[in-house]
């Protein structure tokens, strides 16, 4: 049953692929919606969350979150992924999944960005006071850094980046004072935060601090095993927006 409804939605999620509008976005979302509740349901009703059953479906239910994401549907998408996440203690997959589907609504309000942020910090709480040996990761990184690329992209520019800010300095804080944490960041981060507060005026101080954490953690990733160390080298876009500042 439930392989039939994915197989249902993997040939839906296909239709409808070269038009971008909203209408056929929320047409899509719509005709897989069923089969990825099928899905679901089928899945929490198994005691096996293991294995071809489990992984292929999970990744139509992030189709489907996406496609809510397209449409703007971004309370569906909530709830799609509340549901999926409900019993999975590793569910990266379908946080990416909504992070993104709501980051991407920035523009629309963003109170969905701020949502975004929120299941991010659920899910860094949850994992850091879990037993599990979780190490950071790229996966965990692209997580942080598609809120603050949300929080940039909204309509409301001033509270957007000082909220990138905010998490960027999260993530400076966690990293420093325990490398193993999973608010790692990377150059990207601090790309996106310093080119947005370079649009502005009166932020060459912050961009020079900016810099200066940089080469903190840098100088700091050198004592660091390779799994842990971060990779925040300046490139040539960071000193270009310092001396163009």
């Amino acid at each position: 049953m439930a392989i039939h409804a994915w197989e249902k939605s993997h040939r839906f999620a296909h239709e409808c692929s070269d038009k971008e509008a909203k209408n056929c976005a929320k047409m899509r979302s719509a005709k897989v919606r069923v089969h990825a509740d099928a899905i679901l349901s089928h899945m929490q009703s198994t005691t096996s969350r293991r294995g071809l059953l489990f992984e292929k479906p999970l990744s139509i239910i992030c189709d489907v979150i996406a496609m809510h994401g397209d449409a703007g549907e971004t309370t569906e998408a909530e709830e799609l992924y509340l549901r999926a996440r409900e019993g999975n203690t590793s569910y990266v997959p379908i946080l990416a999944a909504i992070i993104e589907a709501l980051s991407s609504n920035a523009a629309n309000n963003i109170l969905h960005v701020k949502k975004a942020h929120q299941f991010l910090s659920e899910f860094e709480n949850d994992i850091m006071k879990s037993n599990l040996r979780v190490l950071p990761d790229m996966k965990f990184t692209r997580l942080y850094n598609a809120v603050i690329a949300g929080y940039i992209s909204s309509t409301e520019k001033t509270d957007g980046i000082e909220l990138a800010k905010t998490l960027l300095t999260h993530m400076i804080e966690k990293h420093t004072s325990n490398p193993q944490h999973i608010a790692r960041p990377n150059t990207t981060t601090f790309v996106k935060v310093m080119t947005a507060l370079a649009r502005g005026e009166d932020n060459a101080q912050q961009l020079d601090m900016l810099l200066g954490e940089m080469d903190k953690i840098n100088n700091q990733s050198k004592l660091l095993p390779a799994e842990l160390a971060a990779n925040v080298v300046p490139n040539k876009v960071v000193y270009d927006l310092v001396l163009k500042s």
